[in-house]
């Protein structure tokens, strides 16, 4: 079992607006992006930033919610993971905001995008006891 105070101080899992993350940001692996939407998403979609295993590409976003869930939104083009030297793995996070509309999702504002900088860890379902037996 996960103790929940240890776990929140070493992620953060509070939702901010993508405009308010500094021109240094960076979204790795794992972050979830969530937006405003319409057809063919729901009325919200969230997105997860995934590695995407083409070596000319940069990172992915994968649908995680709703009725399109598990299909690839985009794969962003390498240009995207630009701001540090020989890293990979990560979404720059001002090329995202100045990119939005082109790359990610035209129907949505930059400014109603919210992220989640990591996923929060799986839990058991209520059906399934966590009680260890001897």
């Amino acid at each position: 079992m996960i103790d929940r105070s240890v776990h929140n101080a070493m992620y953060n899992h509070a939702w901010k607006r993508l405009t308010d993350l500094s021109d240094h940001s960076t979204l790795h692996r794992g972050a979830v992006i969530r937006l405003k939407a319409s057809l063919p998403y729901e009325e919200f979609v969230d997105f997860m930033v995934c590695e995407n295993y083409d070596a000319d590409l940069g990172m992915s976003l994968i649908v995680i919610s709703g009725y399109k869930a598990g299909l690839n939104a985009v794969s962003l083009p390498k240009r995207s993971e630009i701001g540090k030297e020989g890293s990979i793995g990560y979404v720059n996070v001002a090329w995202l905001r100045e990119n939005w509309n082109e790359w990610v999702y035209s129907d949505c504002s930059v400014e109603d995008v919210f992220v989640l900088e990591t996923a929060p860890p799986a839990e058991a379902p209520p059906q399934i006891s966590t009680k260890k037996t001897v």
